[in-house]
């Protein structure tokens, strides 16, 4: 019943989604701007291929 009580309380919701907004920079940063930056800078692989 606890847990209940603290769903309700507004520093825990603040706090979760404060939280959750830091998971998903942090995945943006991770993830999709590597992948964003293989692309723009190597033009998706090929122009550095060997001819």
């Amino acid at each position: 019943m606890a847990c209940l009580r603290l769903g309700g309380n507004r520093n825990v919701i603040l706090l979760f989604v404060a939280y959750m907004c830091m998971n998903y920079t942090y995945y943006l940063l991770s993830n999709w701007v590597f992948l964003y930056l293989v692309q723009e800078r190597r033009g998706g692989g090929n122009e550095h291929r060997a001819r």
